[in-house]
């Protein structure tokens, strides 16, 4: 079941969207003159709207997978391989050897 903000909450969706019945319609303009709040809710609300009306912008996929790639191509990365970020890999690498090693005598010695 729907809690009473849920309701007003799909009124105003549905009012917005354009299918709210008057009846519908009377109810949220009621629930909004109740508070300032609730007014603030229905006037959120329809900016909300407003502002997230689609883009009829078209977008051209293929010229910007394009651009992508030629930025890719053209911007190369230098890494460098100091000996502070690898001084602790050695350490790790002989530990996981060392594991590996003490796995595999076990295994043998049974």
């Amino acid at each position: 079941m729907e809690s009473a903000f849920e309701h007003i909450d799909t009124l105003v969706a549905k009012m917005l969207a354009g299918e709210a019945s008057e009846a519908e319609k009377a109810e949220v303009e009621t629930w909004a003159l109740q508070s300032p709040s609730n007014r603030a809710f229905v006037n959120d609300a329809i900016q909300l709207f407003k502002e997230a009306q689609p883009v009829s912008k078209q977008i051209n996929t293929e010229a910007a997978w394009l651009k992508i790639n030629q930025r890719i191509e053209s911007e190369t990365k230098v890494i460098s391989l100091s000996r502070t970020k690898f001084k602790n890999s050695g350490s790790i690498c002989f530990d996981c050897c060392s594991f590996t090693n003490y796995k595999i005598w076990i295994k043998h010695r049974k």
